[in-house]
């Protein structure tokens, strides 16, 4: 498919969501929920809503680094509405061709949901996030409320590794 061979750095994380979505379609299995983690991140506590009530064709995401959109990090929800978050890159040539939606992954993630009728909720999730290109090191932004507890677990990361 053309989509696939985008070459832009904010189809980067998009095509990452796309992979997860063919390996899980791939599968052929049919799950109730789905769950996404960046491999990136650590989730620092347990889910902030139950899935037994998150709704038919809705989706929970954090409620922070949004730029615009939706945090791409993290999200868990229905299948329906996991499996439409992650097939945000088939909505990218429609969007390229249309003009004005593809601003940057976040953005085009929430319009792309919006677009297939998914409910977002966004709810505090606190994540840390540890990046390759900075050998392995805490990546945090100092406003990030999850400061303290990241460096908390970076420091259990470094004693083990």
């Amino acid at each position: 498919m053309a989509y696939r061979a985008l070459d832009a750095p904010i189809c980067q994380p998009l095509q990452d969501l796309l992979a997860c979505h063919d390996a899980v379609k791939a599968s052929g299995v049919k799950y109730t929920h789905a769950v996404r983690l960046r491999a990136d991140s650590v989730a620092l506590e347990s889910i902030p809503l139950p899935l037994h009530e998150v709704g038919p064709n809705e989706v929970v995401v954090p409620d922070n680094e949004a730029y615009g959109g939706i945090n791409d990090r993290f999200a868990y929800g229905s299948f329906s509405g996991m499996m439409a978050y992650l097939s945000v890159m088939e909505s990218v040539p429609k969007y390229l061709s249309a003009g004005g939606k593809l601003n940057n992954a976040e953005s085009t993630a929430l319009n792309h949901l919006r677009d297939h009728g998914v409910t977002v909720q966004q709810k505090p999730v606190p994540l840390c996030r540890f990046r390759n290109y900075t050998a392995g090191h805490l990546v945090s932004d100092a406003w990030d409320r999850t400061l303290q507890q990241c460096q908390g677990v970076y420091a259990q990361v470094k004693a083990v590794a």
